[in-house]
């Protein structure tokens, strides 16, 4: 899964990715609307590594996730409790 940020419209940034970052037809899944989009996706994409859910050769924003678990991240740094992730994931 495909975890970025835009600071345009969504659907214009993956229609402008298709054959140059993804190999398939894009989904979008979970959309977050914040004023902190590039602080939410760098702290997304570090506990997603600390979790070793990286895409090894996948670029920057691959991982290896579900919905479920990144909408519960962005819940668990909205509210504050970034120290209380658990380092096991899901």
């Amino acid at each position: 899964m495909k975890v970025g940020y835009t600071d345009g419209d969504t659907i214009e940034r993956i229609a402008a990715q298709i054959g140059t970052s993804t190999p398939d037809k894009p989904v979008l899944f979970f959309e977050v609307r914040t004023d902190r989009s590039r602080a939410l996706e760098r702290a997304l994409h570090a506990i997603l590594v600390y979790r070793g859910k990286k895409v090894a050769g996948g670029g920057d924003e691959w991982f290896l996730t579900t919905v479920d678990e990144i909408e519960r991240l962005c819940e668990t740094i909205a509210d504050g409790r970034l120290n209380q992730i658990e380092a096991a994931g899901a």
